[in-house]
Protein backbone atom coordinates (compact mmCIF):
# COMPACT_ATOMS: atom_id res chain seq x y z
CA UNK A 1 0.00 0.00 0.00
CA UNK A 2 1.17 3.53 -0.78
CA UNK A 3 1.31 6.42 1.70
CA UNK A 4 0.65 4.31 4.80
CA UNK A 5 -0.04 6.68 7.68
CA UNK A 6 -1.18 4.39 10.53
CA UNK A 7 -0.42 0.72 11.13
CA UNK A 8 -1.27 -1.92 13.71
CA UNK A 9 1.38 -4.60 14.09
CA UNK A 10 0.42 -7.73 16.03
CA UNK A 11 -1.61 -5.69 18.54
CA UNK A 12 -2.88 -7.81 21.43
CA UNK A 13 -4.75 -6.77 24.57
CA UNK A 14 -5.39 -8.94 27.62
CA UNK A 15 -7.83 -8.13 30.39
CA UNK A 16 -6.26 -5.93 33.08
CA UNK A 17 -6.94 -8.43 35.86
CA UNK A 18 -5.39 -11.45 34.16
CA UNK A 19 -2.60 -12.85 36.32
CA UNK A 20 0.58 -14.77 35.50
CA UNK A 21 -1.23 -18.04 36.21
CA UNK A 22 -3.90 -17.10 33.67
CA UNK A 23 -1.25 -17.05 30.96
CA UNK A 24 -0.25 -20.56 31.93
CA UNK A 25 -3.85 -21.60 31.24
CA UNK A 26 -3.67 -19.98 27.78
CA UNK A 27 -6.53 -17.58 28.30
CA UNK A 28 -7.47 -15.81 25.08
CA UNK A 29 -6.88 -12.05 24.73
CA UNK A 30 -9.85 -9.68 24.56
CA UNK A 31 -8.32 -8.29 21.37
CA UNK A 32 -5.94 -9.51 18.73
CA UNK A 33 -3.63 -10.16 17.26
CA UNK A 34 -4.56 -7.29 14.92
CA UNK A 35 -2.59 -6.22 11.83
CA UNK A 36 -3.63 -3.59 9.29
CA UNK A 37 -2.42 -0.53 7.38
CA UNK A 38 -4.31 2.71 6.84
CA UNK A 39 -3.39 4.88 3.84
CA UNK A 40 -3.58 8.66 3.63
CA UNK A 41 -7.07 9.73 2.56
CA UNK A 42 -8.56 6.26 3.09
CA UNK A 43 -11.70 5.35 5.04
CA UNK A 44 -11.20 1.97 6.70
CA UNK A 45 -14.36 0.40 8.09
CA UNK A 46 -13.82 -1.66 11.23
CA UNK A 47 -16.59 -3.99 12.26
CA UNK A 48 -17.23 -7.09 14.36
CA UNK A 49 -19.64 -8.62 16.83
CA UNK A 50 -20.08 -7.41 20.41
CA UNK A 51 -17.05 -8.51 22.40
CA UNK A 52 -14.69 -8.48 19.43
CA UNK A 53 -12.72 -5.56 20.87
CA UNK A 54 -13.73 -2.70 18.56
CA UNK A 55 -13.77 -0.01 21.25
CA UNK A 56 -10.68 -1.50 22.90
CA UNK A 57 -8.81 -1.18 19.61
CA UNK A 58 -10.09 2.39 19.16
CA UNK A 59 -8.70 3.37 22.58
CA UNK A 60 -5.36 1.78 21.74
CA UNK A 61 -5.16 3.51 18.36
CA UNK A 62 -5.98 6.84 20.00
CA UNK A 63 -3.45 6.28 22.77
CA UNK A 64 -5.80 6.10 25.77
CA UNK A 65 -4.85 2.45 26.41
CA UNK A 66 -1.63 0.60 25.68
CA UNK A 67 -1.53 -2.79 23.96
CA UNK A 68 -0.35 -5.76 26.01
CA UNK A 69 1.94 -6.54 23.08
CA UNK A 70 2.46 -5.27 19.56
CA UNK A 71 2.76 -1.74 18.22
CA UNK A 72 0.71 1.08 16.72
CA UNK A 73 2.79 3.04 14.24
CA UNK A 74 2.01 6.57 13.08
CA UNK A 75 4.19 7.50 10.12
CA UNK A 76 6.54 4.73 11.23
CA UNK A 77 6.81 5.92 14.86
CA UNK A 78 5.49 3.95 17.82
CA UNK A 79 2.42 5.89 18.99
CA UNK A 80 2.98 4.61 22.54
CA UNK A 81 6.75 5.11 22.53
CA UNK A 82 8.68 7.81 24.36
CA UNK A 83 10.35 9.09 21.22
CA UNK A 84 7.20 10.35 19.49
CA UNK A 85 6.43 14.02 20.05
CA UNK A 86 3.21 15.47 21.45
CA UNK A 87 2.66 17.21 18.12
CA UNK A 88 2.70 13.86 16.32
CA UNK A 89 0.38 12.28 18.90
CA UNK A 90 -2.15 15.04 18.27
CA UNK A 91 -2.31 14.02 14.61
CA UNK A 92 -4.52 11.11 15.67
CA UNK A 93 -7.88 12.21 17.08
CA UNK A 94 -11.03 10.40 18.17
CA UNK A 95 -14.77 11.05 17.83
CA UNK A 96 -16.65 9.27 20.57
CA UNK A 97 -19.87 7.27 20.43
CA UNK A 98 -21.88 9.36 22.91
CA UNK A 99 -21.61 13.06 21.99
CA UNK A 100 -23.35 14.12 25.20
CA UNK A 101 -20.96 12.27 27.51
CA UNK A 102 -17.89 13.43 25.57
CA UNK A 103 -18.65 17.17 25.92
CA UNK A 104 -18.04 19.04 29.18
CA UNK A 105 -21.47 20.35 30.28
CA UNK A 106 -19.89 23.23 32.23
CA UNK A 107 -18.01 24.74 29.31
CA UNK A 108 -19.26 26.64 26.31
CA UNK A 109 -18.94 25.16 22.82
CA UNK A 110 -16.23 27.68 22.02
CA UNK A 111 -14.20 26.67 25.07
CA UNK A 112 -14.61 22.96 24.29
CA UNK A 113 -13.27 23.39 20.76
CA UNK A 114 -10.45 25.72 21.81
CA UNK A 115 -9.21 23.75 24.83
CA UNK A 116 -6.68 21.43 23.15
CA UNK A 117 -5.20 23.88 20.60
CA UNK A 118 -4.86 26.53 23.33
CA UNK A 119 -3.25 24.11 25.78
CA UNK A 120 -0.74 22.84 23.21
CA UNK A 121 0.11 26.29 21.88
CA UNK A 122 -1.44 25.77 18.44
CA UNK A 123 -3.71 28.80 18.90
CA UNK A 124 -3.09 32.05 20.73
CA UNK A 125 -5.74 33.66 22.90
CA UNK A 126 -6.16 36.54 20.45
CA UNK A 127 -6.94 34.26 17.49
CA UNK A 128 -9.08 31.79 19.44
CA UNK A 129 -12.52 33.20 18.55
CA UNK A 130 -11.75 33.39 14.83
CA UNK A 131 -10.37 29.84 14.78
CA UNK A 132 -13.38 28.48 16.69
CA UNK A 133 -15.72 30.14 14.21
CA UNK A 134 -13.76 28.56 11.36
CA UNK A 135 -14.14 25.12 12.97
CA UNK A 136 -17.88 25.60 13.47
CA UNK A 137 -18.27 26.70 9.88
CA UNK A 138 -16.24 23.70 8.70
CA UNK A 139 -18.73 21.28 10.27
CA UNK A 140 -21.82 23.21 9.22
CA UNK A 141 -22.74 24.80 12.55
CA UNK A 142 -23.75 28.48 12.97
CA UNK A 143 -21.16 30.62 14.73
CA UNK A 144 -23.82 31.87 17.15
CA UNK A 145 -23.47 28.54 19.01
CA UNK A 146 -20.02 29.54 20.26
CA UNK A 147 -21.43 30.69 23.61
CA UNK A 148 -23.96 27.88 24.00
CA UNK A 149 -23.63 24.83 26.24
CA UNK A 150 -23.90 21.21 25.13
CA UNK A 151 -27.33 20.65 26.66
CA UNK A 152 -28.74 23.35 24.37
CA UNK A 153 -27.78 21.43 21.23
CA UNK A 154 -29.39 18.53 19.39
CA UNK A 155 -27.68 15.14 19.11
CA UNK A 156 -26.48 15.85 15.60
CA UNK A 157 -25.14 19.27 16.59
CA UNK A 158 -23.27 17.75 19.55
CA UNK A 159 -21.61 15.22 17.28
CA UNK A 160 -20.59 18.01 14.90
CA UNK A 161 -19.03 19.81 17.86
CA UNK A 162 -17.11 16.62 18.62
CA UNK A 163 -15.84 16.58 15.04
CA UNK A 164 -14.94 20.29 15.21
CA UNK A 165 -13.02 19.70 18.45
CA UNK A 166 -11.05 16.89 16.80
CA UNK A 167 -10.31 18.99 13.70
CA UNK A 168 -9.12 21.95 15.77
CA UNK A 169 -5.68 20.37 16.30
CA UNK A 170 -5.32 19.64 12.56
CA UNK A 171 -5.23 15.84 12.68
CA UNK A 172 -4.27 13.46 9.90
CA UNK A 173 -6.29 10.54 11.27
CA UNK A 174 -9.80 10.45 12.75
CA UNK A 175 -10.97 7.42 14.73
CA UNK A 176 -14.76 7.32 14.78
CA UNK A 177 -15.97 4.89 17.46
CA UNK A 178 -19.67 4.25 16.69
CA UNK A 179 -19.85 7.95 15.92
CA UNK A 180 -23.36 7.83 14.42
CA UNK A 181 -24.86 4.97 16.46
CA UNK A 182 -26.82 7.25 18.81
CA UNK A 183 -28.27 9.41 16.00
CA UNK A 184 -31.41 8.93 13.94
CA UNK A 185 -31.08 7.84 10.32
CA UNK A 186 -31.42 11.27 8.71
CA UNK A 187 -28.79 12.78 11.02
CA UNK A 188 -26.52 9.78 10.46
CA UNK A 189 -26.55 10.45 6.72
CA UNK A 190 -25.62 14.11 7.26
CA UNK A 191 -22.71 13.22 9.55
CA UNK A 192 -21.43 10.59 7.10
CA UNK A 193 -21.65 13.08 4.23
CA UNK A 194 -19.80 15.63 6.36
CA UNK A 195 -17.00 13.15 7.12
CA UNK A 196 -16.71 12.26 3.44
CA UNK A 197 -16.44 15.95 2.49
CA UNK A 198 -13.80 16.56 5.15
CA UNK A 199 -11.86 13.52 3.97
CA UNK A 200 -11.85 14.87 0.41
CA UNK A 201 -11.01 18.45 1.41
CA UNK A 202 -8.30 17.69 3.98
CA UNK A 203 -7.12 14.25 2.82
CA UNK A 204 -8.05 12.87 6.22
CA UNK A 205 -7.68 9.20 6.93
CA UNK A 206 -10.61 7.75 8.85
CA UNK A 207 -11.06 4.56 10.84
CA UNK A 208 -14.82 4.15 11.07
CA UNK A 209 -15.95 1.67 13.72
CA UNK A 210 -19.50 0.35 13.64
CA UNK A 211 -21.53 -2.80 14.24
CA UNK A 212 -23.86 -1.72 11.42
CA UNK A 213 -22.55 -3.53 8.33
CA UNK A 214 -24.81 -1.55 5.99
CA UNK A 215 -23.28 1.74 7.15
CA UNK A 216 -19.78 0.24 6.99
CA UNK A 217 -20.28 -0.99 3.42
CA UNK A 218 -21.74 2.34 2.30
CA UNK A 219 -19.14 4.56 3.88
CA UNK A 220 -15.83 2.66 3.72
CA UNK A 221 -13.19 2.14 1.07
CA UNK A 222 -12.13 -1.12 2.72
CA UNK A 223 -13.51 -3.22 5.57
CA UNK A 224 -11.56 -4.91 8.36
CA UNK A 225 -13.47 -7.39 10.52
CA UNK A 226 -12.51 -8.25 14.08
CA UNK A 227 -13.22 -11.72 15.44
CA UNK A 228 -14.81 -12.05 18.86
CA UNK A 229 -12.57 -13.54 21.54
CA UNK A 230 -13.92 -15.87 24.21
CA UNK A 231 -12.22 -15.76 27.62
CA UNK A 232 -12.17 -19.27 29.01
Amino acid sequence: MKNVILSARNVVKFHKNISFFSFLKRISPILGPVDFDLSAGEILGLTGRSGSGKSTLARILYGIDKPSSGHVLFRGQDLHGREISTTERLRVQMIFQDPTASLNPRRTIGDIIAEAPRFHGIWTRTEQLERVRDCLDMVGLPVRLVDNFAHELSGGQKQRVGIARALAVQPDVLICDEAVASLDVSVQAKILNLLTTLRDQRRLSIIFISHDTDVIDYFSDRVFKLTARVIR
